[in-house]
């Protein structure tokens, strides 16, 4: 889809590097990851908040970078669709729609 682009995969690289580093880090950390340090039975809460927190980082670096790979495909398109408006003719009838070009697309990237 980016012909093999070195600024693309050098940038997807190095956000997927610091990505991982968070989800390693929280993974590992052992210190206190937010809320209160409460006495007595409120113990097993606090663990269960940090269970919480150590999955919910996963998730969310999950949903960062596809997000960005959603962005790209997004910008993508619309570079599809201009240049397929463009050598087609601006009027013509038989243009995919940006929908048909997102799907394409986004079905290669799962594959």
């Amino acid at each position: 889809m980016y012909l093999k682009s070195r600024l693309i995969l050098v940038s997807l690289s190095c956000t997927l590097i610091v990505l991982s580093a968070v989800v390693v880090f929280t993974g590992l950390y052992k210190g206190r990851l937010g809320g209160s340090v409460a006495e007595g039975c409120h113990v097993e809460k606090t663990s269960l908040l940090q269970i919480a927190i150590k999955t919910a980082t996963f998730w969310e670096v999950v949903l960062v970078y596809d997000v960005i790979i959603f962005i790209l495909l997004v910008r993508k398109a619309f570079q599809a669709r201009e240049e397929i408006s463009y050598q087609w003719g601006r009027h013509s009838t038989r243009l995919p729609s940006l929908l048909t070009i997102l799907v394409r697309d986004g079905t290669i990237y799962f594959v």
